[in-house]
């Protein structure tokens, strides 16, 4: 009769050890819940969740409709416009329940929220054919507001729709950047730098994903997930470093255009460009911002 080797033996040992182990964690070691963070109340995530099935003409195609057809959808959409700014000036936060029942309301009201951007945006757009210049950055300031907020304290997901909402507001604003008057450009710095002071980084956002993590799953499937995460660190590292690369990459165009709006402004009441970034500190910018990419401070680009 054939016995195994001493080094087989010796790995089923330990095989049978670290089973033992890890029972014994998921039996007895269940982690505390944590406490989920209060929500503020009046909470304006939710008045954006009631604005969302009030959008009632498809604006996803905005930019190739008229004044008369712009018109038509502002009118439309002039309640959900109201609320969603109803909850622009209150605090806001995504819930961090996280069970099967509020997952499947969650992924409902995100996808409303880019309706709601689009419905800011055609609004906006009205505004610029209108050459109601202010009034177009505002509303193309709300969108990018919006999808701030509409993120805040959410998990992963909720920062890639945020991206996505934000980056439309920011191409409506950059349109119409060069009608603006040195007043006006002055009332878009204060609320980019405001924005740019609020924003929930790379890390804020994956600590709340973490967070939905622990409510949804338990110990045993975290623990099953983290085994497969080793088996395939290489793949979750690249994953993870594209999307840091999504944030980074936005925060660096919204900056950019923070810093030629503030060179605008100078230009407008100097009579010449500014030679470069620090021209522009304190009078028109408090600070130079700073490429979230790098940690280094941004330039201003040559026209």
């Amino acid at each position: 009769m054939r016995f195994p080797s001493s080094t087989l033996v010796k790995r089923l040992a330990a095989l049978l050890a670290f089973a033992v182990v890890l029972a014994t964690c998921l039996l007895f070691f269940q982690p505390r819940p944590q406490a989920i963070p209060p929500l503020p109340t009046p909470n304006g995530y939710d008045d954006f969740v009631k604005a969302g099935p009030m959008v009632t003409t498809n604006t996803w195609d905005f930019h190739l409709m008229d004044a008369d057809e712009l018109r038509d959808v502002a009118a439309k959409n002039a309640d959900a416009l109201r609320l969603i700014r109803v909850g622009l000036s209150r605090a806001c936060r995504v819930s961090s329940v996280n069970t099967q029942h509020t997952q499947i309301s969650h992924i409902a009201a995100l996808g409303s929220m880019k309706a709601l951007a689009q419905a800011l945006t055609a609004e906006g757009r009205l505004a610029a054919l209108e050459h109601r210049n202010a009034d177009a950055s505002r509303s193309y300031l709300d969108t990018m507001k919006l999808g701030h907020e509409a993120g805040r304290g959410g998990p992963l997901i909720d920062g890639f729709v945020r991206l996505a909402i934000e980056g439309i507001g920011a191409a409506g604003l950059q349109s119409v950047t060069t009608n603006l008057n040195a007043a006006e450009c002055r009332e878009v710095i204060v609320a980019l730098e405001t924005l740019g002071k609020k924003e929930e980084s790379f890390a804020d956002v994956m600590k709340n994903e973490k967070a939905w993590v622990r409510q949804y799953y338990s110990l045993y499937h975290r623990t099953v997930g983290s085994f497969t995460h080793m088996f395939n660190i290489g793949g979750m590292k690249q994953a993870m470093q594209k999307a840091e690369s999504k944030f980074q990459t936005q925060g660096q165009k919204r900056r950019a255009l923070l810093i030629g709006i503030a060179a605008r402004a100078y230009e407008l009441e100097k009579g010449q460009r500014p030679k470069g970034i620090s021209d522009l500190v304190p009078e028109f910018l408090k600070e130079i911002p700073q490429d979230p990419a790098t940690g280094t401070n941004m330039v201003l680009k040559p026209l």
